[in-house]
Parts: structure tokens; sequence; C-alpha cells
């Protein structure tokens, strides 16, 4: 009969079982640690020996000439068109470069009441000629002006604001970009990300734009509503007629005066409620509401006031930026009107920047088929122009607590172009 080992026997052997395996994880952790070095090894590598596309100088130089050009001709047509017209309404349409979507903005703003009466402007981030053709054979049915902002992406080839090689990766991690000394590796946002080029030129466009409208349009400064839309939106036929009753109504509906009125708003199933159409709401300013907002040159100098506030805190996203501005810089606590039911459709819920889907796995003509659909039914039913407005309750716009940041502006670059901007503006009117 067999005995069991004694125990010091089986000790030994507990003992090299446990050598045995430690070695054997040892040897896994080194593979693991020698891999993964390797690897970084790899990446770094490629970023180092990456090189920028090459930039034709003489095209960029033309460029940009042509872009002061065009902006100095923008800027005598706005004062030739407000000498020899009675305007009663601005309309600024930040545009980058899906052209259907700006055919179908430009239609449904040959549909709306009282167009005529609007001095429309388009703001480019993107010179294409196909773009400014379409937007230029609108002119004999549509009031409009094309500017283009001077620091664009593509104005700029591999220079800041473009992005260049030797900037971090987004995504990178901030022990490698300390490592490899990449452009702007001490200036991750809150949530440990780099600058997002594409990202960073949307805030700083509407910045841009935002100071001309008011700075270089006269117009803007006698106190009529600037309604501010997105290459994206689709404007139901009263649109203007429900800006101009709010208008009115934000100076006795609100104590005091609502400073902006929205005709918009990203809830739209709140339109499906019973005489949505004829309803509306008054609570906090809402940093999610960057659809169909209307500001006036006293508003604008209210946000202007609080630059600071708006180029510097870690918020990639201009709307969100101005929520902050009215919650850290503004003393006086104001309110917003808005309605229940949109007046302004957001047709871009694909491609772009915030989406997955490229330009053409994006069915944009579904999009637009399907807004064109609605307004028509929406007309049928006779529920646009309505004769009297309601205030409704709506919970979702009571004050909560104050937002956190959502990131993508921590570069100390962006900061400060945003600032130069508003130097650039300021002191000028």
């Amino acid at each position: 009969m067999a005995r069991w080992p004694s125990p010091k026997r089986l000790l030994v052997a507990v003992g090299i079982i446990w050598l045995c395996g430690m070695a054997f994880i040892f040897k896994h952790v080194v593979d693991l640690i020698t891999r993964t070095a390797v690897l970084e090894a790899e990446e770094e590598a490629r970023w180092r020996n990456s090189t920028d596309a090459p930039v034709d100088l003489a095209g960029l130089k033309s460029l940009r000439t042509g872009v002061q050009a065009r902006n100095a001709a923008a800027s005598l047509k706005i004062a030739n068109l407000i000498s020899t017209s009675n305007f009663s309404h601005i309309i600024v349409a930040q545009i980058h470069s899906r052209i259907p979507y700006i055919n179908a903005l430009l239609d449904s703003m040959s549909t709306v009441r009282g167009i005529e009466t609007a001095l429309i402007v388009f703001s480019h981030d993107l010179v294409d000629l196909e773009i400014e053709s379409a937007v230029a054979t609108r002119n004999a049915t549509l009031n409009i002006v094309q500017i283009y902002f001077p620091f664009s992406i593509q104005l700029h080839g591999n220079e800041f604001p473009a992005p260049g090689h030797r900037d971090c990766p987004e995504r990178l991690e901030k022990r490698k970009a300390a490592k490899w000394g990449c452009r702007g590796s001490n200036s991750s946002d809150l949530y440990g990300n780099y600058r997002n080029a594409k990202l960073s030129q949307v805030k700083l466009h509407w910045w841009w734009k935002f100071h001309y409208t008011f700075t270089n349009i006269s117009l803007a400064r006698t106190g009529i509503p600037v309604l501010f839309v997105e290459e994206d939106h689709y404007l139901l036929p009263d649109a203007l007629f429900l800006l101009d009753y709010f208008w009115k109504l934000r100076l006795t509906a609100c104590d005091p005066p609502c400073p902006t009125v929205a005709i918009a708003h990203h809830r739209v199933k709140l339109a499906d409620y019973d005489d949505a159409y004829r309803h509306y709401h008054i609570g906090p300013w809402s940093g999610s509401t960057n659809i169909g907002l209307i500001f006036s040159y006293d508003n604008y100098l209210t946000v202007a006031n609080c630059s600071q506030v708006f180029c510097d805190v870690d918020d990639y996203n201009w709307d969100w930026s101005v929520y902050f501005v009215m919650n850290r810089c503004v003393e006086t606590e104001f309110e917003m009107l808005m309605v229940k039911a949109p007046r302004i459709l957001h047709i871009g819920n694909c491609a772009g920047l915030h989406h997955g889907k490229t330009d053409e796995e994006c069915d944009m003509a579904r999009n637009i088929a399907e807004a064109k659909k609605k307004v028509k039914k929406l007309t049928k039913n006779g529920d646009l122009f309505p004769v009297d407005m309601e205030q409704r309750r709506a919970t979702w716009m009571q004050q909560q607590k104050e937002q956190v940041e959502n990131g993508g502006w921590g570069d100390w670059r962006d900061r400060q172009l945003c600032r130069s901007i508003t130097k650039s503006f300021i002191g000028r009117v």
C-alpha cells in the first residue's frame, strides 16, 4: 500500500510548483511589458516619421487674398442693402460643406412668410465655388450676403489653427505626450484629450461670426432680432411670424424682460402634444439650446463683456460656452422664452461632427424629404401661424445645478485665438 509523502517532501513539491507558477507568470508579464514597449516605440516612431501633406503656398496665399476680397465686398454689399431696403430681421447661418443641407436650408427660407424683410448672412469656413454659386443663385429671391471665416483650417495649411503632424493626437495618453514632446502636451482638456481642430473650428467660427454680425452690420445694433441658424436647419413657414410675436412678448412675459428667444429646440417630441404649436415656455437659460436662438445687440454686449469665460471655459460647444457665461459671469438671472413646438427643424441627425456616419452613409435626401413632408402636414392641419399663444409649464426648463464642462477646449492656442478675435472686434463700434 502506497504511503503519503512526508510533510517535508510535500512542502518541497508545493514550493517547486509555486516557483514554476511564479516563473511562468513572471515570463508572461515580462513578455507583455516587452510587447507593450515595442508597440509604444513603434507608435512613437510612426508619429515622429510622419510628415504634413505638402502645401501649395502660392495657392494658399491666393486663397487668403480671395477671402479678404470677398469679405471686403460683402461689407460694401451689406451697407448697400441696408441703405436701399427696410429690413426688420437678420438671419445669420453658419455654413460648412454639406451641399444638400445647404440647398434645403435655402429652400426652406424661400417658404418663410416675410423673408423679404430679412438680411441673410451666410458665414462660411470653407471656400468652395460650388457652395458659393449655389447660394449666389438665390439672390433674386433672398437678400443674401456671403462672408468667410478668416481663421479656418482650409486657409492655414499645416499651421495652427489647422492641425499639424507635430500636434498631440487627440486620444494620446498624457505620459506618452510628455515623452514625445508633441505640441500641446501640457494642454489636454478636463478628460485628458488633446485638440481636435475640427471641433475647435466650430466654436471659433461661431465666436467670430457673432462679433462680426454686431460690429460690422450697423443694422444689428438697432435692436432688431438676429436669428442664428446652421447649415442643417430647416425653417418652417411661420418662423419669422413666431419670432416677431415672441420678440414683443418677451418684454412683458418675463421680469426682467427675456433677453433671448428660441423658436426651436431639440426636444422635438414636445410638438406631438395637443395644441403644441400654440404654446410656449419660460425658464432659465438652457445650454442645450443651440437651435433657433435670437439675440439682440444688448444681449451681444452681455456675452461679449464676459468673453474671458467664453474663451477659457473647457467646452468646445459654443452653446454651452454661452450657458457658462450666463451662469458664471452675468449677475442678473435672465430667463429665456421658448416655443413648445420648434419652428426650425434639425435635419442633420447623421453625418457632421457629432455623428459616426459619413456623408456617403447618411441619407440626407431622406431627411430633407421628411422635413418637407412634415411642413406639408402642418400646413394642411392648420397648425402654423397661430392666432394666439398660451404659456405652459415646462419642468425640464426649471433651474438645475450647473452642468459640467464638456471638455475639448484645453489647448491654450485656441483660448488665445478666441481672445484675439474678441480684441479685434471690441472697440470698433
